[in-house]
Formats: C-alpha cells, sequence, structure tokens
C-alpha cells in the first residue's frame, strides 16, 4: 500500500499564490516566508504542487502518518526544515530509533487541523528521502490496524504477536479490521451479548488486545480482557461492510 502512505503528498500540501501564473509556485521557499496572494482550496493546490521541504540540504517528500503506531514511536531530534513549499506547523524533524534518517522522518502536524479521516494522516507527518522506498526497518512502527498498514514491504509474520483492536459496535458478524491491510471474519463467532452486557472476555465498544498470525490465512486475536477469537482473512472485498468505528458519545 505505497498508495495511501503517499496520498498526503497531494493532499493538505497548504496554499500557493497565484497557482498556474507563477513558474516558481511550487519552489521551495525559506521558512518563515509563506507566499502571499491569492489562497486556493487543498483540492486545487495539491493538482500542482507536491509537499516538499528541506533539511540539512536534502530534498524530502511529505506523506500523511496514519499508518504509525504512534504509541510504539522512538523519537530521536534529528533537525529542522529549513525550506518548504507547504505550511509547515513546526520545523523540527524527528528520527525513529533504528530507521535511516535519510530515508524517513517524522513531524508535528497542526493539532489545529481537520484532515478528514480518509486523509491518511495522524499525528506526524512522514517525511521521506528521495528517492522513496519505504524502509524495512520501519515495519516496528506500523499500525496493523491501519487503514494504510504498508503491507507490501511489511506482510504479517507468522508467530510474531501485534498490538491490535477490534471494533465492537456491529458485533462480530461482520468483517473485523483491518489488520495488516486486509479484513477478517471471526470463526465462529460467540451469539450478541444482551444488551448492556459485552462479548465475553471483551470490552464495550473498542476492544483491545494483540493478533497472531497462525499461517498464511488464520490468525487469532486475544483481548486483553482474556476472550479469544479465531479469525479468517477474506480475500477481495468483504461481501458486507465492515463497523466503523466512532465516538464513545455516540449513541
Amino acid at each position: 500500500m505505497v498508495a495511501p502512505l503517499l496520498a498526503a503528498l497531494l493532499t493538505a500540501c497548504g496554499s500557493f499564490a497565484n497557482v498556474g501564473e507563477d513558474p516558481t509556485e511550487c519552489d521551495l521557499k525559506p521558512i518563515g516566508t509563506p507566499p502571499a496572494g491569492l489562497r486556493l482550496g487543498v483540492q486545487k493546490a495539491a493538482a500542482l504542487c507536491a509537499a516538499l521541504v528541506e533539511i540539512a540540504g536534502r530534498t524530502y517528500s511529505m506523506g500523511g502518518g496514519g499508518w504509525l503506531d504512534e504509541d510504539a514511536l522512538v523519537l530521536e531530534e534529528y533537525g529542522t526544515i529549513s525550506r518548504a513549499n507547504t505550511d509547515v506547523y513546526d520545523p523540527a524533524v524527528f528520527a525513529l530509533e533504528g530507521v535511516d534518517p535519510l530515508r524517513l522522518l517524522v513531524a508535528r502536524v497542526d493539532p489545529s487541523v481537520d484532515y478528514g479521516e480518509d486523509s491518511g494522516m495522524g499525528r506526524f507527518w512522514t517525511v521521506w528521502g528521495e528517492p522513496f522506498a519505504f524502509p524495512d526497518d520501519a515495519c516496528r512502527y506500523a499500525d496493523v490496524a491501519a487503514a494504510g498498514y504498508p503491507d507490501e514491504t511489511c506482510p504479517l509474520s507468522t508467530g510474531r504477536t501485534y498490538s491490535a483492536q477490534m471494533v465492537l459496535w456491529c458485533g462480530l458478524d461482520v468483517p473485523v479490521g483491518p489488520y495488516g491491510g486486509d479484513y477478517w471474519t471471526v470463526v465462529d463467532p460467540p451469539p450478541p451479548p444482551a444488551s448492556g452486557s459485552t462479548y465475553p472476555g471483551m470490552d464495550h465498544g473498542i476492544d483491545y488486545g494483540e493478533l497472531k498470525l497462525l499461517d498464511a490465512d488464520r490468525a487469532i486475536y486475544r483481548s486483553e480482557r482474556g476472550g479469544e477469537l479465531e479469525l479468517l482473512r477474506i480475500t477481495g472485498a468483504p461481501s458486507n461492510p465492515p463497523c466503523e468505528p466512532r465516538s464513545s458519545t455516540s449513541p
């Protein structure tokens, strides 16, 4: 899923002056001197300018970090963005422990901006070195339950345990996941509990636990509360829609 990782290179790129008139509109500019004049919506600007930044004389591309397991990140101060062709909330950039900083860095996203649920964003931008290639060492920072999980580079490994969560609003007779870029079905799901009750050994609404791949198409989900479910990988698109997360304040 390289495409989802790079989707935000062409979205949320900020605003540019007089797009279509100034041949330098997509050029890198020193931080602190944003373009002036006509400000365009994200979609129009995005169609013309990929988001680029310069760090220590090297050019990097910016993408969404929604695939990151933010709780697992081990950040190391690396440097600052000196030039960019997009709005920069915080010029500080961070390396991920064990990942080549010339290939991948992260930077903080402006928390006041709502990029939308389908934007592939999280609390961090991913900052990719040129030429783009997903570093294998970054797989340990990938969220197995993220829609943009990089499954082509980071396939789930048999025997390894991954942190995961299961959405229970819609019951267990719908596709669950995604885990590792795919949806799964629960083998022999327990009957729905009575109103106000929970599935055995599981929590209300969203359950947290671990996922362990048994073979190419079978996995075990173990809840922190002790429940255990066997999962079977769904090949192709699910025949019925998976359950969508919602806030705890939803009815």
